[in-house]
C-alpha cells in the first residue's frame, strides 16, 4: 500500500524555479495570517503534515500566510546542552548561532513539506529580512526588520517560511530572543507585515486557568493583555504578551483546526465550559490506491479524530501486512457500509461503481469526499441535490487542481463579486509534457516519465485528449456561472497533434493547454479547452511543469490568480485530506 512517506530529491535535469512575475495592480486584496508553530506541533519530523494541513487551511480560504517555525521537539534543548559539554562558558555569538540551527533546520522541512503538497512555498532566514535586535544576545529584543522581501513572496501567491527566535545585532552576528523566542517572533513579524491576525499553534485548544486534562479546567475565550501576563499558565511566552499590549495587537491561541482559539488582548476576561472529550468520526475509504494511501496515511495519524471502519478494496491481501487492523480491509460493498460510517470517502474514480456507492452513501444519509472530476462534471448536479434533500455534505474540492484550490477560489470570489471570466492551466500532466518538449523531449518520451512520476494514467487519453481539463472548467463553471451546466458545452481539444512532432516556437512564446470560460453578451457561457501559444511571463506561462494556474477576471477588471501542483499523489491527497478535515469539524459540531 503506497502510505510512505514522498521523496523529496530533485530531478537533475529540473531547471531552477524561476521568479513570478509581479502581481497586476489590478490583483484582489487577500489577507495576511501568521501561523507560528512550536516544538509540541514539530515534535517530530512525522508531525511536519499536521502543520502542513493548517497552511492548508488556511490557503483554501484565500488568505496569504506567514508560518514561523520552532525548533522540533527537545532539538534547542539539546543544542544548548552540548554547547555546555564544549565550553563552560560559551561565546554568545556561537552559543546563539549553534541554538538557532534547531529553528533553520526545522523551517527547511516545513517548507519541502508545504512545496510537496503542492503549495508554493518560500524559506526566508533572519538575514534576508535583516530582522534586527538589541540588548542581551541570549534573550535580545526585535528593533526592526525589512517586511519587503516577505510581502513580495505573499503577493507571489507563496506561502512565507521563517524560523523563529533568532535575529542579528547591528553587528551582524546571531542572536536569541530568550526562551519561546518564537512567539515573539511571529508576533513581531504579523505587526511588520500588517497581518490580520497571528496565531500561536499548540498542543492544547487554547488559554485555560488550569491544566486542561484537570476536571474542572475552564478555556479562556479571551483575555485582557494583563490578566493574561498574570496567569500562572504561561501559554505564551511574557514578553510577546506584553509586546502586543505596547502594539495595541490581537494574538490568538489554539490548536491545529481549532475554530475557537482563545483571543488574547480583549477588553474583558471570558471563561468557557471545557468540552467533552471529542469523538473520532467513522469513517469508510472506498478505494486504496495512490491517492487512497496517501489519505488513509493522514488519517491513521490521528486517531483520536478518525476511526476508519471500513475500506473497500479488491484484493485484501495486497494490502494486510501493512496494516496494524487488516480486518477493516473488505471486498463487499454490503460490508463496508454495515460499518455504519458517517463520513464516506471516495477515491476509486470512475462513474460507474463510484456512482452507484456515492448515491448510496448520500442515500444513507452519509457525509461524502470525493475527487472525481469525471463523475463530479457529469452526474454532479443529480448528486449534489440528493445530498440537499439528506442533508449531508458532498465535498469535492479535489476533484479540480490537485494542491491548488481552484473551486475555493472560485466559489470564494463569487459569494462577493460578478466573474466575468475564468481561464487557466487546469491540467498538470499536459503541462509536465509540454514543459518537457519545450527542453527538447520528445512526445513519447515526455508522456512516457509523466507515467513513470505518477501524473499520468496508463491510459492518457483523459489528460492528453483535454477531457480532463473540459471536465475541471466545467465544474469550475457551474459555480462562477450556471450551476446546472453541462458538461457537454465544452468545445475540447488535447496535445495529442503533437505526437508528430511540435513546430518550433518563436523565442519568448511557450505552449500551454488552455481552458476558458466566459459570459456572452448574450447571457450564454462560453466555453473551451483548446492548445494555445503563450507569452513567456504571462499569468498562463507561469504554470511549469506538473503545475496549474487559474485566473479568475471580474466584471470591474480585477483579477486573482492561484498557482501550484496540479499533478501528483500528496497535492491530490493533500486535497481530499482538507475536505475530509473540514468534514469532520462540521460533523463534531453537530454534536
Amino acid at each position: 500500500m503506497p502510505i510512505d512517506a514522498p521523496s523529496h530529491m530533485p530531478e537533475p535535469d529540473r531547471p531552477p524555479r524561476r521568479a513570478r512575475p509581479a502581481p497586476t495592480a489590478e490583483s484582489l486584496d487577500h489577507e495576511i495570517v501568521v501561523l507560528k508553530f512550536g516544538s509540541s506541533i514539530l515534535a517530530s519530523e512525522a508531525k511536519i503534515a499536521d502543520a502542513v494541513h493548517e497552511v492548508y487551511r488556511e490557503v483554501r480560504n484565500g488568505r496569504r500566510v506567514v508560518v514561523v517555525c520552532s525548533a522540533m521537539g527537545d532539538t534547542t534543548d539539546r543544542l544548548a546542552q552540548r554547547a555546555g559539554e564544549i565550553s563552560d562558558k560559551p561565546h554568545p555569538a556561537a552559543y546563539a548561532a549553534l541554538l538557532a540551527v534547531g529553528e533553520s533546520h526545522s523551517s527547511a522541512q516545513v517548507t519541502l513539506a508545504i512545496e510537496a503538497a503542492g503549495i508554493p512555498a518560500t524559506l526566508l532566514d533572519p538575514a534576508q529580512i535583516d530582522l534586527r535586535t538589541t540588548g542581551d544576545p541570549v534573550n535580545a529584543e526585535p528593533e526592526s526588520m525589512a517586511a519587503g522581501p516577505v510581502k513580495h513572496e505573499l503577493n507571489m501567491g507563496n506561502v512565507v517560511v521563517l524560523p523563529g527566535f533568532a535575529g542579528r545585532d547591528k553587528r551582524g552576528f546571531t542572536t536569541l530572543l530568550g526562551r519561546g523566542g518564537s512567539d515573539l517572533t511571529a508576533l513581531f513579524v504579523a505587526h511588520s507585515v500588517g497581518a490580520a491576525r497571528c496565531r500561536l499553534v499548540k498542543d492544547v485548544d487554547g488559554w485555560y486557568d488550569a491544566d486542561p486534562k484537570q476536571p474542572g479546567a475552564r478555556k479562556f475565550s479571551a483575555l485582557t493583555y494583563d490578566d493574561a501576563l498574570a496567569s500562572p499558565a504561561q501559554v505564551a511566552q511574557p514578553k510577546c504578551v506584553k509586546y502586543a499590549a505596547d502594539h495595541g495587537l490581537i494574538l490568538e491561541i489554539g490548536a491545529l483546526g481549532s475554530e475557537t482559539p482563545s483571543v488574547i488582548g480583549a477588553k474583558e476576561t471570558v471563561k468557557v465550559p471545557q468540552g467533552g472529550p471529542r469523538r473520532p468520526v467513522r469513517v469508510a475509504l472506498l478505494g486504496l490506491g495512490t491517492v487512497g494511501g496517501g489519505v488513509l496515511r493522514h488519517m491513521l495519524a490521528e486517531p483520536t479524530m478518525y476511526d476508519v471502519r471500513s475500506i473497500l478494496v479488491r484484493d485484501p491481501s495486497k494490502y494486510a501486512d501493512k496494516l496494524e487492523h487488516p480486518e477493516i480491509l473488505m471486498t463487499s460493498v454490503d460490508e463496508v457500509f454495515a460499518a455504519d460510517p458517517e463520513l464516506v470517502i471516495e477515491v476509486i474514480g470512475g462513474t460507474g461503481l463510484a456512482g452507484d456507492l456515492i448515491t448510496r452513501a448520500l442515500d444513507a444519509g452519509c457525509n461524502v469526499v470525493t475527487a472525481n472530476k469525471a463523475l463530479m462534471a457529469r452526474d454532479g448536479v443529480a448528486l449534489r441535490s440528493l445530498a440537499d434533500e439528506r442533508g449531508v455534505m458532498l465535498l469535492d474540492s479535489a476533484a479540480v487542481g490537485g494542491g491548488v484550490p481552484m473551486l475555493e477560489a472560485v466559489e470564494r470570489i463569487a459569494r462577493e463579486h460578478e466573474i466575468a471570466a475564468i481561464s487557466g492551466v487546469l491540467n498538470g500532466t499536459t503541462n509536465f509534457i509540454l514543459g518537457r518538449m519545450a527542453r527538447g523531449t520528445t512526445y513519447a518520451e515526455a508522456l512516457e516519465e509523466a507515467q513513470r512520476l505518477g501524473y499520468a494514467e496508463a491510459d492518457p487519453t483523459a489528460d492528453v485528449g483535454g477531457f480532463d481539463a473540459a471536465q475541471k472548467l466545467c465544474l469550475l463553471s457551474r459555480i462562477a456561472f450556471d450551476p446546472e451546466m453541462p458538461e457537454s458545452a465544452v468545445e475540447v481539444s488535447g496535445i495529442e497533434s503533437l505526437a508528430e512532432g511540435a513546430p518550433a516556437l518563436e523565442r519568448g512564446f511557450a505552449r500551454r493547454l488552455v481552458a476558458r470560460a466566459s459570459r456572452r453578451d448574450d447571457g450564454t457561457i462560453g466555453a473551451r479547452v483548446a492548445l494555445e501559444t503563450v507569452r513567456e511571463g504571462s499569468d498562463l506561462a507561469r504554470a511549469r511543469d506538473e503545475s496549474a494556474v487559474l485566473i479568475v477576471q471580474l466584471a470591474d477588471g480585477r483579477r486573482e490568480t492561484v498557482i501550484g501542483r496540479g499533478a501528483g499523489r500528496w497535492p491530490t491527497a493533500e486535497s481530499v485530506f482538507a475536505d475530509v478535515a473540514q468534514a469532520a469539524r462540521r460533523i463534531d459540531a453537530r454534536g
